[in-house]
C-alpha cells in the first residue's frame, strides 16, 4: 500500500510538471508555426523537420494524458459525461490527425460513415480519445502502401465503430492480452507509446456500457479493432 501510495504521488507530480513543460513548447511551436508562415523561406528538409517537432510535441501530450487518465483508472475515478452525440461527428474530430500522419507514410485513409444513424449516448471527448487511439495504433501498424478504413454501422441498439488496417497484424494469443495496461505488441514499425492507449480505450468504452475486441487473422493480416456505443434511448 506504501508503495502504491508512492506510486502514485511519483505519477502525479510527473505528470503536472511534464504537462506544464509541453505546454510551454505547443505554445513556441505554434507562435513559430504562425509566425514562419507559408512563405517562409525554409527548404524542404527543414520544413519535414518542422512539421516533425509539431507531431512530437503533440506525442508527449499524449503519453502525458495517458498517465493522468491511468492514475484516475487506478483510483476508481475516471468519469464520463454522456450526451446524446452524432457518431459522424466523433469520426470528424477523430480523423484528422492520423489522416494526417498516415498521408506522411503513404497510407491510404478512408472513411465509411453513412447518415441517418441515430445519436449515440456518450461523452464526446472521450470517444474521440479512444477513436484517435485506435487510429493512431493502426498508423503505426501499417506499413507503406498499407490502408485503414474507419466505419460505422448500426448493429442492434448499438452503433459499431470499426478501425480496419493492412498493417502488420497479431500474433496467436495476442488479442486476449492486447487491452491489459502496459501491454506492447511486437512491432516491426519500432516506436509506439507505453502500452496504456488500448487499456485506457478498453475503459471509457466500458464505461459508456459498450463492448471493445480486436479481430486479426494473424501476423502480416491486419486488424480490426471494433467497438459499440449504445444509441440513444427512443422517446416513450
Amino acid at each position: 500500500e506504501r508503495l502504491s501510495r508512492m506510486k502514485s504521488q511519483f505519477l502525479a507530480m510527473a505528470s503536472h510538471d511534464l504537462a506544464n513543460a509541453i505546454m510551454a513548447l505547443q505554445a513556441s511551436y505554434e507562435l513559430l508555426n504562425g509566425s514562419l508562415g507559408a512563405g517562409s523561406g525554409l527548404d524542404a528538409e527543414q520544413k519535414k523537420r518542422f512539421a516533425y517537432i509539431g507531431g512530437a510535441v503533440k506525442q508527449i501530450g499524449h503519453l502525458i494524458q495517458d498517465l493522468v487518465d491511468w492514475e484516475a483508472i487506478e483510483k476508481g475515478k475516471l468519469r464520463v459525461s454522456p450526451e446524446p452525440v452524432p457518431a459522424s461527428a466523433i469520426v470528424e474530430e477523430a480523423l484528422p490527425g492520423p489522416q494526417a500522419r498516415a498521408k506522411s507514410k503513404g497510407i491510404a485513409v478512408a472513411a465509411d460513415v453513412p447518415t441517418g444513424l441515430p445519436p449515440v449516448l456518450g461523452d464526446k471527448t472521450r470517444l474521440i480519445q479512444v477513436l484517435n487511439n485506435l487510429l493512431e495504433n493502426a498508423v503505426r501498424h501499417t506499413t507503406t502502401g498499407g490502408s485503414i478504413t474507419v466505419s460505422l454501422r448500426l448493429s442492434g441498439a448499438d452503433v459499431l465503430f470499426s478501425v480496419k488496417d493492412t498493417g502488420e497484424g497479431l500474433a496467436n494469443g495476442e488479442a486476449g492480452r492486447i487491452f491489459a495496461s502496459f501491454y506492447q505488441a511486437e512491432s516491426r514499425s519500432g516506436g509506439g507509446r507505453m502500452g496504456l492507449g488500448l487499456s485506457i480505450a478498453k475503459e471509457i468504452v466500458e464505461a459508456h456500457r459498450g463492448r471493445i475486441w480486436v479481430d486479426s487473422p494473424g501476423p502480416d493480416r491486419g486488424s480490426d479493432f471494433q467497438f459499440t456505443i449504445p444509441v440513444v434511448a427512443p422517446s416513450s
